[in-house]
């Protein structure tokens, strides 16, 4: 059983699948519905009939029970992420536990690959952004760039400009708004998009 998770959930994380696709995993392995809710609640992913109402969200990574609702934490690096909560499964065996806890940390891996991705690409764009700013005349490989970004260079765009307080994560989700196309970044002591 142990194997068989371990190679199912390997398969989702090597074949760039995300917490959809642990959620369908598990909920095939266990025989229930399976919820992933990000640390705000919101949820991430389903499979099969999860009810509306949840219980609240675990704190721990080690699984828990209540009328045959489970939660278990999805952390990683002592960072909480979300909550991964089953039900409509017979009563967890030993075995179906340690996979459900199993299946907490590989939705946690795909949630940390997932958020280093988009700062990894925040960052690029950031460094674009700058570029584009201290130019006058964009050469063609900074404009070829842009492009390459889902940028239309060829189009009037819009600069939005915030000075004072900063909070942290502004320039990603200034980044992600609109079409999720634009750059965000730090320049000149403000944050631009």
């Amino acid at each position: 059983q142990a194997a068989e998770a371990h190679d199912r959930f390997a398969a989702v994380v090597l074949g760039g699948g995300g917490v959809e696709d642990v959620a369908a995993a598990l909920g095939a392995l266990i025989g229930g519905w399976v919820a992933v809710h990000d640390a705000d609640g919101t949820p991430l992913a389903t499979h099969g009939p999860a009810p509306a109402e949840l219980p609240p969200a675990a704190r721990s990574g080690r699984l828990t029970g209540r009328d045959g609702v489970w939660t278990v934490a999805v952390t990683a690096a002592g960072q909480r992420l979300g909550t991964l909560v089953l039900g409509g499964a017979p009563d967890l065996d030993d075995g179906h536990k340690r996979t459900v806890e199993r299946a907490a940390v590989v939705c946690a891996l795909v949630l940390v690959l997932r958020l280093r991705t988009a700062e990894a690409e925040q960052r690029i764009g950031a460094d674009l952004l700058v570029e584009l700013l201290a130019r006058d005349d964009p050469e063609p490989a900074l404009l070829e760039r842009a492009r390459l970004l889902g940028l239309r260079t060829e189009r009037p765009h819009v600069v939005l400009v915030c000075r004072g307080g900063r909070p942290r994560g502004l320039p990603l989700a200034a980044a992600a708004a609109g079409t999720g196309r634009g750059l965000a970044g730090e320049h000149d002591g403000a944050v631009v998009a």
